[in-house]
């Protein structure tokens, strides 16, 4: 074949010039499927491979080729051409060897197509390291490499460790530290070993919009009777009873201290909140039974005093003070009550999780008046033709509602969703409206989409607290005397509750 596509003389004869475009390229595809036919037929095969998992004698016998063996694989092609005393053998035995697993491998080096699933991605993984065959490892690293859901990479990673696959085990690990919230919320995440979550926890791919998310997954982990931290340690070993077998098993494997501390480091602790940094010993007493937690703190709450020149310093020192990837990076965040004489702050801690219908902020006296905030934290309302969820925001008249006034004044006032990731990114509307007995309370029924502040890396939510800033600024009637509301130019017409 190749002859034809040469124009250069041979013995002084010219030889016809063949078009290489209409050369139909049918060898390479002819070879393939006749290597598949020398291995169905067995003909001229040179050597006899033994093959068969555990003691017991082996249950397969592949009649195969050396030199196509060789040819696709490093660890044949040793076998073959070492001094060893298999070498002049025709016969090779492979012992704790799927035959199974072992006849894709065969097929695959005679040229034949292996179809990967999450039924056997991780043995043919295994296989392909083993074997030295490095087409098959890249394909299988490929397919770890795929958006496959939360709940595979979990079946995978059992697999893998149950096989000792580490390869698998870190591609499994890395794919679920990129994806971190999703993966700490699925049940087999509580299941996994020790040595995982450390893995996780060291992995440069872990990514997280807050590391609140890390230590919600360390206590997660920790507060499972398997694994947990224990506060008696040690004797817990002695109170359980030899006939109470489930008590012993939780007892045996619980964490010791040394284990904990491990763990505990791999929190980056600087990058949480002040608030939660002192807060953690009371909400989390599992996390105190390790004896680097107090160091670990002191060190988050220092670096938080530190000015900005002095933080980039140390993150340039170690990766303890600086941010995940994927981390947003947001500021303290503002206290409850008033701010100033004319603004005050409303805190609406786990706003995510809210399942109330609406709800009022504590009232507050400003200007003499007494206020609150009144939201609907998933109002829903069509739009686009299908039903979307607002968070409804509103300023309402605590004197005029418990019916203290009939009226009061006409007022403009502001209503602010803080954005701690950037000022910029705060969500204000300003309105002018006088409050009477029809009118107790005036805002927007769509002040912003409830998905846009759920989303971690928004930055709307602070260690999951949602702020609303309101600013009331009191202004004399009109003229004419009438109370029309309106909103200041620029700004959405406001929309009354009624």
């Amino acid at each position: 074949m190749a002859a034809l596509a040469q124009s250069s003389t041979s013995g002084g004869r010219k030889r016809p010039k063949v078009d290489g475009a209409s050369v139909k390229p049918v060898v390479e595809c002819k070879l393939r499927l006749d290597l598949q036919a020398l291995y169905e037929d067995g003909s001229l095969s040179d050597v006899r491979l033994h093959v068969g998992l555990g003691p017991t004698p082996p249950s397969r016998t592949f009649a195969c080729h050396r030199a196509i063996l060789a040819a696709s694989s490093t660890y044949f092609k040793a076998i073959f051409t070492s001094r060893c005393k298999e070498t002049g053998m025709g016969d090779v035995t492979l012992q704790d060897v799927d035959p199974t697993v072992f006849e894709e491998i065969v097929r695959l080096c005679y040229g034949g197509p292996v179809r990967l699933d999450r039924t056997n991605v991780v043995r043919l993984m295994q296989s392909a390291e083993f074997y030295g065959i490095s087409d098959l490892r890249d394909s299988c690293t490929a397919f770890f490499q795929q958006a496959l859901s939360v709940e595979v990479y979990y079946e995978l990673l059992d697999l893998a460790m149950t096989i000792r696959c580490d390869s698998a085990q870190q591609l499994c690990i890395r794919a679920l530290a990129k994806d971190f919230s999703t993966a700490i919320d699925h049940a087999a995440f509580q299941r996994i070993s020790g040595e995982s979550l450390k893995a996780m926890l060291q992995d440069e791919a872990l990514s997280v919009p807050r590391e609140e998310e890390v230590l919600r997954a360390l206590v997660t982990w920790l507060e499972q009777p398997a694994h947990g931290a224990s506060a008696s340690g040690a004797g817990a070993d002695a109170e359980a009873s030899a006939g109470d077998e489930p008590r012993a098993r939780a007892a045996q494997s619980t964490l010791q201290p040394h284990d904990l501390d491990e763990l505990l480091q791999l929190v980056r602790w600087p990058w949480l909140s002040s608030r939660v940094l002192c807060a953690v010993q009371d909400d989390h007493p599992c996390l105190t039974h390790g004896r680097a937690l107090d160091r670990l703190l002191l060190q988050a709450l220092r670096f938080h005093a530190l000015p900005a020149e002095q933080r980039a310093a140390l993150a340039a020192e170690s990766t303890q003070y600086q941010p995940r990837p994927g981390l947003v990076q947001l500021g303290e965040l503002l206290p409850d009550g008033l701010m100033t004489d004319m603004t005050f702050v409303w805190n609406v801690h786990g706003f995510a999780s809210l399942t109330c219908e609406s709800i009022y902020s504590p009232p507050i006296s400003v200007n003499g008046n007494r206020w609150s905030i009144f939201m609907w934290p998933r109002r829903r309302s069509p739009q686009n033709g299908k039903e979307t969820e607002w968070v409804s925001i509103y300023l309402n008249s605590v004197d005029v509602k418990s019916g203290l006034v009939d009226k009061l004044p006409s007022c403009a006032f502001e209503l602010t969703v803080k954005n701690y990731k950037s000022s910029s990114l705060s969500i204000t509307r300003e309105y002018e409206h006088a409050f009477d007995s029809q009118e107790v309370d005036w805002g927007l029924s769509r002040f912003v989409q409830c998905s846009s502040i759920t989303d971690p890396a928004a930055g709307f939510l602070n260690g999951g607290t949602l702020t609303i800033v309101c600013a009331v600024h009191q202004i004399a009637d009109e003229d004419d005397g009438t109370d029309a509301a309106h909103p200041l130019p620029g700004n959405p017409m406001p929309i009354n509750v009624a």
